[in-house]
């Protein structure tokens, strides 16, 4: 959708809410929403992103479509991310202005009209800022950790604290609809376009139901993708890696080699011959895992694969 596009459309917000295995959740967060979105008194769109869920999230979905117009639903056929998610959600909406949260309902809608104030004051972005958290403590920790790492690594700081919950302008929209790289940190890029934004604080309410559906796993494969979309960094560090361990060698060789020449004393090798093959070779095998990573990503992206298959829609 583009911004021509969207001077044809008469709507003012669209909502778009990735969602994966959130049965339990649905009918709620549509309810009170549709409250929100009503009091606000604009044309707006809620576009459901059905990310591969196998609990029957789309027959709720489709049950609302069928009760209330302004419901949209994409189905994907298969779980591809709720990043890519994201995505199809930004690709399909109409809205002049996009409000992004997620399904489970700790992302409270009630809380929409502070963002879209602080929006009218002339902000391309405005994100919600949890200033008490409702999660339990590994989600806490893991979140931190996460986000740390990849502050450290790129140049990519992201409060951890920022929700989910934030709204943007059409034309910040458009312009991530023209990023199609497959190892996807919506965050990243939504950072690295560089539009002025805002923080408003917000009330994060607790999961309604189910549970979160990050993983450590899950986690850091999302920051390993984040560091090697944003940075070279792991290359460099591979490369001072190889220095030093260079360094430290010569260091020893000379050593050896002036004990041998200047006092006359042999070196027993094989104890020291065995212990650097196998230092050098753990060095070597680090540095072809983080080469390995970064072709990885660049033969993803030359096989130009769509991000995402859809199975049903609901318009």
């Amino acid at each position: 959708m583009r911004e021509s596009d969207c001077l044809q459309s008469s709507l003012k917000f669209s909502v778009v809410i990735p969602a994966f295995n959130e049965k339990e959740n649905l009918e709620v967060l549509h309810t009170r929403l549709t409250k929100v979105m009503k009091s606000i008194g604009e044309p707006y769109e809620i576009i459901f992103i059905d990310d591969g869920s196998t609990d029957g999230s789309f027959q709720i979905l489709r049950d609302l479509h069928q009760k209330d117009n302004k419901v949209k639903a994409v189905r994907f056929t298969r779980n591809f991310g709720q990043h890519i998610a994201i995505t199809a959600g930004l690709d399909y909406c109409k809205g002049e202005n996009v409000i992004l949260m997620d399904a489970d309902l700790q992302d409270q809608p009630e809380e929409i009209p502070k963002l879209l104030a602080k929006l009218r004051q002339g902000y391309d972005i405005v994100y919600g800022l949890r200033r008490k958290r409702r999660d339990n403590i590994f989600k806490k920790l893991s979140s931190k950790l996460y986000l740390s790492l990849l502050a450290k690594l790129t140049s990519q700081t992201v409060n951890p604290e920022i929700a989910p919950l934030r709204i943007m302008t059409r034309r910040v929209v458009d312009y991530m609809s023209q990023l199609r790289e497959r190892s996807r940190f919506y965050g990243g890029l939504v950072a690295w376009l560089g539009f002025p934004y805002a923080v408003v604080d917000i009330e994060h309410g607790e999961r309604f139901a189910g549970k979160t559906k990050y993983s450590l796993r899950k986690l850091l494969k999302h920051a390993a993708e984040g560091v090697i979309s944003f940075s070279d960094v792991p290359l460099r560090l591979a490369g001072y890696f190889g220095i030093i361990v260079s360094t430290i060698s010569f260091v020893f060789g000379l050593y050896y080699l002036i004990r041998r020449l200047v006092w006359g004393i042999s070196v027993s090798g094989y104890t020291s011959t065995i212990v650097a093959i196998f230092f050098l070779g753990g060095v070597l095998l680090i540095v072809l895992w983080v080469m390995g990573q970064y072709i990885g990503r660049i033969h993803t992206e030359v096989k130009e694969r769509p991000l995402y298959v859809i199975r049903d829609m609901l318009e």
